[in-house]
């Protein structure tokens, strides 16, 4: 028997689930939300987020030997360690992520009051900003840090994700 498609899984995991909603766009466990953190050099609405990820769009194209080349000398050197240091301080980090969370109405008054994202290759752990506590991994890239966040769900959140995925 083949599972049913995870976009299945997860609608009705969103009906019987009060705290659990889920987009393209972000995924709402109880009062945590999970995105990706390209949001932070889209801009702030949805709109802007499809834009920047459009530009990014290869469909099937490759950058080419040259092109990687360089991007494994600059790992190697350790300069790809240069823009998430820069571009990604965590003041500038959480305004941009939280002023897309109120576009999105994923803010503290929404009772959201964790946020987990990626894409900056930065870890930053329990940082707080407008009642809202930010985690990033980091990355497991060569030469960077990287140490998975953890999260706990209510007895009954983790029983309806339990029902559902095993």
């Amino acid at each position: 028997m083949t599972a049913p498609p995870l976009r299945e899984v997860l609608s009705r995991i969103q009906h019987d689930a009060p705290h659990f909603s889920w987009s393209k766009y972000y995924l709402r466990l109880e009062d945590k939300v999970f995105l990706h953190g390209d949001v932070i050099d889209a801009g702030a609405s949805r709109v802007d987020l499809m834009t920047y990820r459009d530009r990014f769009a290869v469909h099937g194209r490759s950058r080419g030997t040259v092109a990687n080349l360089i991007y494994d000398a600059a790992v190697a050197t350790r300069i790809h360690r240069v823009p998430s240091h820069v571009l990604h301080q965590p003041r500038r980090v959480t305004r941009r992520l939280a002023k897309y969370l109120t576009h999105e109405r994923l803010t503290a008054a929404e009772g959201v009051t964790q946020v987990f994202f990626g894409h900056t290759h930065q870890p930053m752990y329990h940082v707080r900003y407008h009642q809202q506590t930010f985690h990033n991994a980091g990355s497991e890239m060569r030469h960077l840090e990287f140490s998975p966040c953890e999260f706990r769900l209510t007895p009954d959140g983790q029983d309806v994700i339990e029902r559902y995925t095993t």
